[in-house]
């Protein structure tokens, strides 16, 4: 299944990347850090949901938010394993 998430500095630069993962050993939080990422989501919307409100508790750039919010998940590329 993929999943979708971000590092810390990943956060800060507006970059969501995707992961294949198998459905069975999914533990959000170990295949978080076993992937160096800071949250983990099943859910693209959620995930983007979620990247938006952390980059503007953050205080990201406007610009950066605005094409996050844009962003489509075709256009988050895999994490290289």
């Amino acid at each position: 299944m993929k999943v979708y998430g971000w590092s810390d500095a990943g956060l800060m630069r507006g970059d969501m990347e995707a992961a294949n993962v198998d459905k069975v050993d999914v533990e959000y939080e170990a295949a978080a850090c076993s992937l160096g990422w800071e949250a983990l989501f099943s859910s693209f919307t959620s995930a983007r949901t979620e990247m938006v409100k952390q980059m503007g508790e953050f205080l990201v750039d406007p610009e950066t938010i605005r094409l996050v919010k844009s962003l489509k998940a075709s256009g988050v590329p895999l994490a290289e394993e």
